[in-house]
């Protein structure tokens, strides 16, 4: 009963917010003589950027949240025959929530849409984006208004679900209250920057409008396919893949990214756009997905062999080698020639893929005042320093902590530090992209990356004085 009423409550709270919008739309256009009808009002309720990111995200976060701490208790989880059952049961139960709501949302919005003029077709004014929501190419204007509204309503209630599933799987494959209302507080949080910036966001889950107006069709699919594939993992044990198939698949994603890299270019500029990097200032998605794959990818394969040779097999090794500083040697050593080596190789891949791709072969460049060997030496030389400072940090994070998850947590940490607004010219992350030489030199690159390698290799040190200490 009590949860009732705390639906209904938000659920009028939203109503009564979105009729304060419209009004506010209509004496605005009435303002500058703007003629409009009915369908532009209640756009102000369907189609509102704005309403759908601070009221309506933030009320399927708390439906949501109430749901899944009421529905995905442990005296309720034994009452079904798996983990998956009783999610997909408290999603139902989401769903009639979601709905009802939604109903009455659209009804009222609907409602008071009825003292503008009627009419059955868009408005000049929305087909010239004076009261609109949409942009005036959109395929919106295809349809019959109606079925327009009837459509963003559908999405919106499918865009509620998905976010209901989400947040349940975190919460069952975590048990942790916390991390839930962490995980709420980023996705709102997150929607808003993203939305500002023009970065994928929850905002495509929940309107058509902005979806097809970015065409963000692989987001909205990447999200339902991740959901989906958590739904078949929920009851069955997590384990990552063997050393031989993360090899296999982190060469396929290198490979789909040199065939992504576009085409009618020189081969520096090639080489550019394969290794750019971030920057904070016009941040492009593509450059940060080629960084993470590339070097991200790496490191994940290190994590895996870290695993096994410092968490497994650790205590073995250091009796084996007789001195804790020869087994970290051997461990160094082979992380330098894995780092080089890989950083070679993926040169080499891209000059192979360039060639398949028809390149021209001349050592003009037009995206970076450089010289070819000087981009040369920057992807060979400060990618391997890069891999090498990645492995350190990594090989601390497990060696100190002695749970492979935390190695994830760093990563998954590193690639947020690339974002724009967080990445720092001192975080030792991402600094072999080509698009640093714009404001740093290829040899001041290096000086930093060897300096940081220094530094945490003086950590590692430390820290193995202190377990001496602990353990003699």
């Amino acid at each position: 009963m009590v949860n009732r009423i705390g639906y209904t409550l938000a659920w009028l709270q939203v109503t009564v917010f979105a009729c304060i919008w419209m009004y506010y739309d209509q004496q605005e256009a009435l303002g500058h003589g703007i003629v409009f009808n009915q369908w532009d009002l209640l756009t102000a309720v369907t189609m509102n950027t704005y309403l759908l990111i601070y009221d309506v995200l933030l009320l399927v976060l708390v439906l949501s949240i109430i749901r899944i701490r009421a529905d995905l208790t442990e005296d309720r989880l034994i009452r079904f025959r798996d983990s998956r059952s009783a999610l997909l049961h408290s999603t139902c139960r989401f769903a009639k929530v979601w709905g009802t709501g939604l109903l009455l949302y659209g009804t009222v919005g609907y409602a008071f849409s009825l003292q503008a003029p009627s009419a059955s077709v868009w408005s000049l004014a929305a087909r010239t984006e004076q009261v609109f929501y949409v942009s005036k190419d959109s395929l919106f204007f295809d349809l019959p208004p109606l079925v327009a509204h009837l459509l963003q309503l559908g999405f919106l209630f499918t865009g509620g679900l998905l976010i209901h599933l989400l947040l349940g799987l975190v919460y069952l494959w975590t048990k942790r209250p916390k991390l839930l209302y962490l995980l709420a507080s980023l996705l709102f949080l997150g929607t808003g920057f993203a939305f500002k910036i023009g970065l994928p966001s929850p905002l495509f889950l929940l309107s058509l409008a902005a979806l097809l107006a970015h065409q963000a069709y692989a987001f909205w699919t990447g999200c339902v396919l991740i959901i989906g594939a958590g739904l078949l993992l929920l009851d069955r044990p997590i384990r990552l893949p063997q050393s031989g198939g993360a090899a296999s698949l982190y060469l396929v994603c290198c490979v789909l990214i040199f065939l992504m890299q576009p085409v009618g270019q020189t081969y520096g500029d090639y080489l550019i756009a394969v290794f750019s990097g971030t920057a904070s200032e016009n941040f492009s998605f593509q450059p940060y997905l080629n960084h993470a794959v590339l070097f991200f990818g790496y490191t994940y394969l290190l994590t895996r062999r870290f695993e096994r040779d410092v968490i497994q097999q650790g205590m073995y090794h250091i009796i084996r080698h007789q001195s804790l500083n020869r087994w970290f040697l051997r461990q160094f050593s082979r992380l330098i020639m894995t780092a080089v080596l890989t950083a070679t190789g993926l040169v080499v891949l891209a000059t192979g893929f360039a060639f398949i791709r028809g390149v021209k072969w001349t050592t003009g460049m037009e995206s970076l005042p450089v010289r070819i060997t000087t981009l040369l030496y920057h992807t060979v030389v400060n990618g391997s320093l890069q891999l090498i400072v990645y492995g350190l940090i990594l090989f601390l994070v497990l060696y100190w902590t002695r749970e492979a998850v935390q190695g994830m947590y760093w990563i998954g940490g590193a690639m947020v530090a690339l974002l724009p607004l967080v990445r720092q010219d001192w975080m030792p992350v991402g600094l072999n992209g080509t698009v640093r030489l714009l404001d740093h030199s290829a040899v001041s690159i290096t000086i930093q990356l060897v300096l940081t390698g220094l530094f945490v290799l003086t950590v590692i040190q430390l820290a193995f004085r202190r377990q001496i200490r602990t353990t003699y």
